[in-house]
């Protein structure tokens, strides 16, 4: 079941379509109390024909009653089931939208297979919540309530048979929806968790393949398959398991057994019994309902939960107020402590004046990629600061920080673009004689001729038909293209020759005259040049200031 948090959280984003929602809500209570006239008229049909023969006039009358109420009745459920998918379209595009632009926003590395799933499988299950789940959920509960305050139509004492359905209805309910959300929680997480191994697989194919070891990497994906359908199979157990059907069978025997007690005593006609039992019929409604909207419900709830607890992890998408200046902005970490689990030392403090080259080092693992987040405000320190310009980064407009601090990761995403168009990423709207010029830094330009169709060749999804150098290369020059300040660049020389590598470094340097440039590298040329070296290991980052850095 969902906290008063998530509840909160559903309710605010609910509110745009309230009207959907009442049309809802209210078209399940009018569609109940027209299907009870529709008894009522049964009843009172049969008794005017008993008692003065099958006349034209009252017949007629009653009949019409019987159509018109029908015909309402199932104009409502039209408008109702519309309200209902309106709704759950609404709430999806909306949650897709936010939860989009959020995990783009945000950035942040790791969880990948998470966030895919959440945006794929979970915002759909919140439209199932709605539509059928609320939709006959409501629907249902306003069977039972009406049919229950009904009854009183034939006798008080009638009640007693809906109010025992009522009280087995709520109870069974809880308990239903309590054990399918339970289930429906472990099987999006191992639905969850066997994305994650698939996606992990397929990334890294390669290496499996040449490591001889498909065998190890099939059998953590069988483990996690076979533990995925056993949550599966053990959700479809609890929803199968209902006593409401037979819940259904006793109160329909003991109503029709009350009413015929009632008839003995001449307080009930022929009429008002049948009447009562076509009402005890329509308890068959939320019998058969159930089946369809619990699960539906349970597995929204617990999508929900997920797709709040992502929420909760990504930082609004405007950021702050702070609007910088033109000039290039120093970098601050003040106390930064970093998150729980973050490899990096308990505490980083480094200032990097504006147009530094900075070069960081470290032994594998020590938290060099993690620094460089940090420094470009994707990671959040735990306590402490990171400080752009003087400002807080969680003060920057998120627009703003993106165009002024660039982190190029060191396997960075390329898209199934042209060469050109991927490059042109770097700043939407650069003329082509720009796109060239910044490829040409990164060294682009030397292989561009080698390709099918030069700058217009399409990549293939994630740059598959290019070399690790390549891609790195157009990365870069993405970068370089980018009228950003700060470059923050994790390892761009780790799948380059040693040629190619030696011009980047020269072209860098040159770079760091009017921009601060933080790379990842054990390059000795760049060392030499630096204006400040960050070496990490487990305990401590040490930071070197060189007397001199060369002209």
């Amino acid at each position: 079941m969902l906290t008063t948090e998530q509840v909160r959280w559903l309710a605010a984003r609910l509110r745009a379509s309230r009207l959907p929602l009442l049309l809802v809500m209210a078209g399940g209570v009018v569609t109940a109390f027209l299907a009870v006239v529709a008894s009522w008229a049964t009843g009172m049909a049969l008794d005017e024909a008993l008692k003065r023969g099958v006349g034209a006039g009252p017949l007629l009358a009653l009949g019409g009653t019987l159509l018109a109420s029908q015909l309402i009745r199932a104009l409502v459920l039209y408008l109702r089931q519309l309200a209902s998918i309106r709704l759950g379209t609404a709430l999806e595009r909306d949650l897709r939208s936010e939860l989009v632009t959020g995990v783009l926003t945000d950035a942040r590395p790791g969880d990948r297979s998470v966030r895919l799933s959440t945006l794929i499988s979970d915002v759909r299950a919140v439209r199932y919540m709605i539509t059928p789940g609320v939709d006959v959920g409501v629907a249902a509960c306003a069977f039972v309530v009406v049919v229950l305050g009904s009854a009183v139509i034939w006798s008080p004492q009638l009640v007693l048979a809906p109010a025992l359905y009522a009280i087995g209805f709520a109870w069974v309910s809880v308990r239903m929806l309590r054990g399918i959300s339970r289930a429906a929680r472990t099987t999006r997480a191992q639905s969850a968790d066997m994305t994650e191994r698939v996606t992990e697989a397929l990334q890294n194919i390669e290496a499996v393949r040449d490591a001889g070891g498909p065998d190890a990497v099939w059998g953590r994906l069988r483990a996690s398959a076979s533990a995925h359908r056993d949550a599966v199979v053990g959700q479809g157990r609890e929803e199968r398991r209902t006593p409401l059907f037979l819940l259904l069978g006793v109160v329909q025997g003991i109503g029709f057994a009350h009413a015929l007690l009632l008839a003995r005593d001449g307080r009930l006609t022929v009429g008002d019994m049948v009447g009562y039992h076509s009402l005890l019929l329509l308890l068959g409604g939320p019998t058969f309902s159930a089946g369809a909207a619990y699960p539906a419900l349970a597995n929204g709830l617990a999508a929900i939960a997920r797709i709040h607890q992502l929420f909760t992890g990504l930082r609004p998408a405007d950021g702050g107020s702070f609007r910088p200046d033109a000039d290039v902005p120093q970098l601050e970490a003040v106390d930064a402590v970093p998150a729980e689990g973050r490899q990096l030392p308990p505490r980083i403090a480094v200032t990097l004046p504006p147009r530094s080259l900075a070069v960081v080092t470290g032994p594998t693992g020590s938290g060099k990629s993690t620094l460089l987040q940090m420094l470009a405000g994707v990671e959040a320190p735990a306590a402490g600061s990171v400080r752009i310009g003087g400002v807080d980064a969680t003060e920057w407009r998120r627009e703003d920080l993106a165009r002024r601090v660039v982190l190029v990761a060191e396997h960075d995403a390329l898209f199934s673009m042209s060469l050109a168009e991927n490059i042109g990423l770097g700043r939407l709207g650069a003329e082509g004689e720009e796109i060239r010029a910044a490829a040409g830094q990164a060294g682009v330009a030397e292989f561009v001729p080698a390709l099918p169709d030069g700058w217009d060749a399409r990549l293939g999804t994630g740059g598959a038909a290019l070399s690790g150098g390549q891609r790195q290369r157009v990365a870069l020059s993405r970068a370089l293209l980018s009228r950003a300040d700060v470059l923050l660049l994790d390892d761009p020389f780790s799948a380059l020759d040693a040629g190619v590598a030696r011009r980047l470094a020269a072209e860098l340097i040159e770079v760091a005259r009017h921009r601060t440039v933080v790379v990842v590298s054990d390059r000795a040329d760049l060392r030499a040049r630096a204006s400040h070296i960050l070496h990490l290991d487990d305990s401590q980052l040490t930071v070197h200031i060189p007397e001199l850095r060369g002209t």
